[in-house]
């Protein structure tokens, strides 16, 4: 018995008809990825500061959103800043070293995204 990634699309399913499936994944990372990972990231540190942090009860709403205004620009400049280090870390460093494929700014930028999500 083959397994499902040996099948055809129509066979995975267990469709019996002769039309083909077309199979239209985005090849790689999205802009829209890193978008999502982007956001996710900028609302969880926004809740995390008004919301659980003890220094945002006393500030006036005034000097909390030019806080977040700064906090946001800062992260973002930093992110795409990390993304290049990382981009040419991969390029000169670990596809010289592993038999890996350079990566593009999307995908270094989607590294940076998830690590500083998990840490």
């Amino acid at each position: 018995m083959p397994y499902i990634s040996e099948l055809e699309p129509s066979e995975a399913a267990g469709a019996k008809s002769s039309t083909t499936v077309a199979w239209d994944v985005p090849k790689g990372i999205t802009p829209g990825f890193n978008l999502a990972l982007f956001a996710y990231s900028t609302l969880w540190g926004l809740f995390q500061f008004l919301f659980l942090s003890e220094k945002a009860q006393n500030f006036p709403v005034a000097g909390l959103i030019l806080s977040s205004a700064l906090d946001f620009v800062r992260f973002t400049v930093l992110m795409l800043i990390s993304a290049g280090f990382v981009q040419a870390f991969w390029r000169r460093l670990v596809a010289q070293i592993a038999p890996v494929r350079p990566i593009d700014f999307q995908e270094a930028l989607a590294i940076v995204l998830i690590i500083s999500i998990l840490f």
